[in-house]
């Protein structure tokens, strides 16, 4: 039973970091683009879904633990998902930041071209995919 709950909690925490991923991927790719509809998803449609993603994680967490008393490697696991759940949180509301700051850039003239930021963001989105890879 326990194991059981333990790969449902692995894929939820790989579909939730997909969900984080994807709108760090999108606040960028608007701010360069110049396009509000994107920005306006990621702040009122993505947010939400991925806050109640952490919180169910979250619990889930907390009520294995409370439940099934794991010992060792068991909860080792439950312990790193939990972290991760908090990292993918704190990553998310950061993409949202972007995107709030990206919609107030996007209505100005540029006032410098964006020479690194597009590098920059390559670099953080292959990071995330690359440490969710090495825990599947």
């Amino acid at each position: 039973m326990l194991e059981e709950r333990i790969v449902t909690l692995k894929r939820d925490i790989v579909e939730y970091a997909s969900i984080v991923e994807n709108m760090v991927e999108k606040s960028m790719r608007a701010l360069f683009q110049k396009e509000r509809s994107p920005l306006d998803e990621v702040i009122e449609k993505d947010e939400p879904v991925a806050n109640e993603r952490e919180i169910k994680i979250d619990e889930d967490c907390t009520t294995m633990i409370a439940q099934f008393q794991p010992k060792a490697g068991n909860l080792r696991t439950i312990l790193m998902i939990m972290k991760m759940n908090n990292d993918l949180e704190r990553i998310a509301d950061h993409a949202v930041n972007i995107a709030q700051s990206s919609l107030f850039l996007i209505e100005r003239p540029l006032v410098k071209p964006y020479i690194d930021l597009p590098k920059i963001s390559e670099n953080v989105i292959r990071m995330l995919k690359d440490s969710i890879n090495s825990f599947i």
